[in-house]
């Protein structure tokens, strides 16, 4: 039996940071990287520091080329699954809520950056 995906998934490069949730603010631990596979409900980040799964995350989005501060887009996130000894090494992380945004606008941003992308290309 085949799993059809029911959304599609992206090749746009996002820079984001994955903030791991603990008990004590001071002690939160944070990649910053880029992904590269994104979609609707869910990222793969290419790490080699890799969280346990069902470790509980923030994501935060940042789609322009700026150095701005603050997010973009933020959700909360939590690791399905870690792969350690293939290439590329990296976690899945499902998506399961938007701060900032609705579902329906990160959608649309992520098609609006992939488009653009494959203009570029072009």
């Amino acid at each position: 039996m085949t799993m059809k995906i029911k959304y599609p998934k992206f090749k746009a490069s996002v820079n984001i940071k994955v903030i791991k949730k603990k008990s004590i603010q001071k002690n939160r631990e944070y990649i910053k990287t880029v992904a590269s596979n994104i979609g609707n409900h869910g990222l793969f980040i290419e790490t080699k520091r890799l969280y346990p799964k069902g470790a509980l995350v923030k994501i935060e989005f940042n789609f322009s080329d700026s150095k701005q501060k603050k997010p973009e887009i933020q959700a909360k996130g939590i690791v399905m699954w870690n792969r350690r000894f293939f290439k590329p090494q990296g976690m899945g992380i499902l998506l399961y809520e938007f701060i900032n945004v609705r579902a329906e606008d990160f959608a649309l941003t992520l098609l609006q950056l992939y488009e653009k992308e494959e203009t570029i290309k072009r």
